[in-house]
């Protein structure tokens, strides 16, 4: 069995890294992309969220999300946390700050962060969760309003 700490250096050593905020409100003028203004969990995902996910998969926040931390310190809050895309270094110079980017995230997580803390002992370190892109299907300027 790898050791999780080593797969992250290795990804470290191979990967480059970008760090993506939500960007609230992007289409709040236009109904032209309304399955795209607000982040979507898929039905396949296992890890925790924070936030309430609908029939359709649309997360909006829960009462009091912007003051109070998650309950569990590994669940994501797709409203408001950033996330680290690791990219192939040759593809840097095609971004720049500002630029939005719609499409299909997919976080790489450790299975032990996936499952129940109750049953396994608590642990202070919270682990650096990756991302990847699995499909773009959005790009717009800072300046999209």
């Amino acid at each position: 069995e790898e050791d999780p700490d080593a797969v992250e250096i290795e990804l470290e050593r191979h990967f480059a890294k970008v760090v993506l905020s939500p960007w609230a409100g992007w289409d709040d003028y236009s109904d032209e992309m309304p399955h795209m203004a607000k982040p979507r969990i898929l039905a396949t995902s296992s890890g925790p969220i924070h936030g309430v996910v609908g029939a359709d998969g649309q997360v909006e926040p829960t009462a009091g999300a912007a003051a109070t931390p998650a309950e569990n310190p590994r669940s994501h809050d797709p409203l408001n946390d950033d996330i680290t895309l690791l990219v192939e270094p040759a593809l840097l110079p095609l971004l720049s700050p500002g630029i939005g980017l719609g499409g299909t995230w997919v976080q790489l997580a450790r299975i032990q962060d996936l499952g129940s803390d109750k049953k396994k002992k608590k642990s202070k370190k919270i682990t650096t969760k990756y991302w990847y892109i699995d499909e773009l299907v959005l790009t717009l300027p800072s300046y999209h309003t």
